[in-house]
Formats: structure tokens, sequence, C-alpha cells
């Protein structure tokens, strides 16, 4: 069962994940996973698979103090709003400056009308290989993330 926390991860990222409500869930979901990992990770040790949770299940300080539920539950939300809000950015400046360079704008277009014109009809959203047939568009990407870089992005010094 999910435990209470005092809500300073909600009240840290109410303005990212929109609610406090959605925020109180997304909370209660990874407790829940919390809940199941550490018994398990306890019962195999080392045994274990490394992904992020059981790494911030076995971390400890310098004193030996391991995180607690809501150190892991705040940390587990900063990696997933920073991933969300670096590839949101990226995509909003790439589009940005596509938008601002007609004529690079419409290369990647033209790109895109020939990926979709050669597909069969019957065909809906886009397969791995179209979206790695996309050379000039991840040129683009590329060259958006050459000139705003992630601080640029954040406000980082």
């Amino acid at each position: 069962m999910a435990k209470e926390t005092d809500g300073s991860t909600c009240e840290w990222s109410r303005g990212v994940i929109y609610g406090h409500k959605a925020c109180k869930k997304l909370v209660a979901i990874f407790q829940l996973i919390v809940d199941d990992r550490r018994p398990r990770r306890e019962k195999r040790g080392s045994k274990d698979k490394k992904d992020m949770m059981n790494i911030l299940l076995k971390v400890e300080d310098e004193n030996g103090r391991k995180l607690n539920d809501e150190e892991i539950i705040d940390v587990l939300v900063m990696y997933l709003n920073a991933g969300h809000e670096s590839s949101g950015h990226i995509t909003m400046w790439a589009t940005y400056f596509l938008q601002k360079h007609p004529e690079f704008f419409k290369k990647a277009n033209a790109e895109q009308e020939a990926i979709v014109k050669n597909r069969p009809s019957e065909q809906h959203g886009l397969t791995l290989k179209e979206i790695r047939n996309m050379d000039y568009l991840s040129k683009a990407i590329d060259e958006t993330l050459h000139l705003v870089t992630f601080s640029f992005v954040v406000g980082l010094p």
C-alpha cells in the first residue's frame, strides 16, 4: 500500500506535472514500485538487475545511510521531468528554427512527403525504418542541439 508523504515532491513539481492531483497519482505509483522492489531486492541481493530503481535502493552516503522512499521518488520525478522537458524544448526550438528559415523547412517537408508517398496506403503511423530515413530532419535536429544547448534551454549559467 502506498505511503503518505509530506507532499514535498508534489509541491516541488506542481507546475511541471500540471496539477496536484496528477502529482499525487504519480507519487503513489512510484511508491507502489518502491514497495514492490525493496523486499525483492533485499531477498535477491546483488543478483538483481542493475536498473535505476535498484541503484537508488542500494546507494548509501558516506555514513552508510540509504535513501528513504521520498528521496527515491523525488529523484524519479526529477528524471522523468528532465527527460520530458529537454525533449520538448528541443522539439520546440527545432520547429522555431525551421519556421524561421523557410528554405530548410521546405527541404524537411519534402523529405517527409516523399516518405509518406512511398509507403502502403493502408499503413498508419511511422515505422522505425521511415524514421531512420529522415536524414535531413535528423540533421536539422542535430543542428538545433548545437545551437541551443540544454543549459540555455533550462536557464543555467
